[in-house]
């Protein structure tokens, strides 16, 4: 029996059990055991979409061109949730006559007028981005406004100043305009 006995206590030590530290119940009866700590740890993570949306008041302008200087100004609204960056390029880089290139210009005359873009936006330490129509033909440019427009309302100017006698006629050119949340880095924000 002793021999029994002694197998037994030799083999107890290999059965292991692991449980929680409990304490009794509040109540002080004999209700059921609530656990004496509990360490939870919670992840929580979102994300908002990253959004910049322009609206132009129109999508046309039509100007009457004189041989002096003049400008244009378009409104428009404006809603971002990040730093504002701005793109423009023109696709003539300038206001081009509709049969520019086969007329002599030694006359004294141009079917070319370049002009000068400027994005501002009327919101808090927000700066305008200029640029000349010449150099966003080929590459666009732009920048950052600086700031977060929330709803804010803006400008677009075109202006020029002829360098010659314009020829009679047809002027045009399309300019494209894309906004982002790049802010002053270039990139996405993440």
């Amino acid at each position: 029996m002793m021999k029994t006995f002694l197998s037994f206590l030799l083999l107890s030590p290999l059965i292991l059990v692991h449980s929680p530290a409990w304490a009794d119940s509040p109540s002080g009866g004999g209700g059921s055991a609530i656990p004496a700590s509990v360490n939870l740890e919670l992840d929580i993570r979102g994300y908002v979409k990253p959004r910049c949306e322009l609206n132009l008041s129109t999508n046309d302008i039509y100007t009457v061109l004189t041989d002096g200087p003049g400008q244009e100004t378009v409104p428009f609204n404006v809603n971002c949730n990040q730093r504002l960056s701005v793109s423009m390029q023109s696709r003539n880089g300038g206001l081009q006559h509709e049969k520019h290139g086969i007329w002599d210009t030694s006359t004294g005359f141009t079917g070319f007028l370049p002009y000068k873009l400027e994005f501002t936006v009327n919101a808090d330490g927000a700066e305008p981005v200029v640029e000349e129509s010449e150099k966003i033909k080929a590459v666009p440019g732009g920048g950052s406004i600086g700031t977060i427009p929330f709803r804010a309302k803006g400008n677009l100017k075109l202006s020029w100043v002829p360098e010659g006698n314009l020829f009679g006629g047809r002027y045009g050119d399309v300019i494209e305009i894309r906004v982002s949340g790049e802010g002053e880095t270039g990139h996405p924000r993440l």
